[in-house]
């Protein structure tokens, strides 16, 4: 990876076709002694999931990881993005997938040994319901994910103090608007979506490596 790299990401916006730009605010968060809270969503931020029935739109292309009926593909600088989250934060994983649909993206990411530097990992059992449906696939609900169970502790298993974090210290990235509707503003940003396996796509990789 280059040594200096922009520090700037693409928003996705659904309402337009326009790309904008904005600053990845992950220095912001790392001011101050204790590290701030960083959530990931998986698929179509650090990952690429495919189910075997829609294997045609990535014909000739190696998935890294196949699990199930699912073939995952890593997004490029995934890797060193990780290394770079979990050494400057505490870092938590947050699907809107089912629990059981996880664990093969899950092994794709993260690596020998980092999973367990995770703080925590939540599928669609600790989202919120919206009552929704997607437009593109009726069947699909919308999910939202709030993060204030995450800062009043809602499960014991969390490995901090209720009140340890806020809107102050918390950032959510997702590929999805949507899932934020619960939240305060300024506590998420959304990149621009890894929906297709590109080598060329730089996104991860555009964030200086600074201690």
């Amino acid at each position: 990876m280059a040594d200096k790299l922009k520090k700037k990401i693409v928003v996705s916006d659904e309402s337009s076709e326009d790309e904008n730009e904005l600053d990845l605010p992950l220095e912001k968060l790392n001011l101050g002694p204790k590290k701030k809270l960083l959530v990931l969503c998986l698929g179509g931020v650090v990952a690429h999931r495919v189910h075997v029935r829609d294997k045609h739109t990535v014909r000739g292309l190696k998935p890294d990881v196949t699990y199930g009926k699912f073939l995952v593909f890593k997004r490029p600088f995934c890797t060193d993005f990780m290394k770079f989250c979990f050494e400057r934060f505490v870092v938590g994983l947050w699907s809107s997938a089912r629990d059981h649909n996880i664990d093969g993206v899950l092994s794709c990411i993260t690596g020998p040994g980092m999973r367990s530097k995770l703080a925590f990992v939540w599928s669609q059992d600790e989202c919120t319901e919206s009552g929704f449906y997607c437009l593109r696939k009726e069947e699909k609900p919308l999910f939202l994910k709030n993060l204030k169970d995450l800062w009043e502790k809602k499960y014991r298993s969390l490995p901090w103090e209720k009140g340890q974090y806020s809107s102050l210290n918390t950032l959510l990235v997702d590929d999805e608007p949507h899932t934020c509707l619960l939240n305060p503003p300024d506590t998420a940003i959304f990149p621009q979506p890894y929906k297709k396996p590109d080598l060329k796509d730089t996104l991860l990789g555009e964030i200086e490596l600074v201690n």
